[in-house]
């Protein structure tokens, strides 16, 4: 990230990326699948900093990039397993919008209990709650167009 390329900018690529990857672009594919390596060893980094490569955690795949599902998460989930095979990976229940909200009623005062969350997610519109309302369709499977 620089001053000359914001991070939205480098954010904005990925999905141009997807979308290569899902016309056959093979460079686009290789592009993702070591995406998808790098956030895992990241992932196993921040574990073994916490020294809980060992620790039965949850990782959540969290982020734009997660979108490419099918071109990302095979290698994120080899590497992750490789690397802390006790970590499981989890997919955010929330879209990050509700996770502001969950920030707001903190800062309120309000402990995020099992109730508010079956509260919000009860009471929230389906865009709300859906982190990947546009899903990348996988690869091959015509019914999910």
């Amino acid at each position: 990230y620089s001053p000359q390329v914001s991070r939205e900018r480098i954010a904005s690529l990925a999905a141009v990326v997807t979308q290569a990857a899902q016309a056959g672009d093979g460079v686009a594919q290789t592009l993702l699948g070591e995406a998808g390596r790098d956030l895992a060893r990241l992932a196993v980094a921040a574990l073994r900093q916490l020294e809980a490569l060992d620790a039965t955690l949850p990782v959540f795949t969290t982020g734009g990039v997660f979108r490419a599902g099918p071109y990302i998460l095979p290698s994120f989930v080899t590497t992750l397993a490789e690397g802390a095979p006790q970590a499981i990976r989890h997919e955010p229940r929330f879209s990050p919008v509700v996770g502001a909200l969950f920030l707001a009623l903190e800062a309120a005062g309000t402990p995020i209990t099992a109730d508010v969350l079956a509260r919000v997610q009860a009471s929230l519109p389906l865009a709300a709650l859906d982190k990947h309302q546009q899903k990348v369709q996988n690869p091959g499977d015509a019914s999910s167009a």
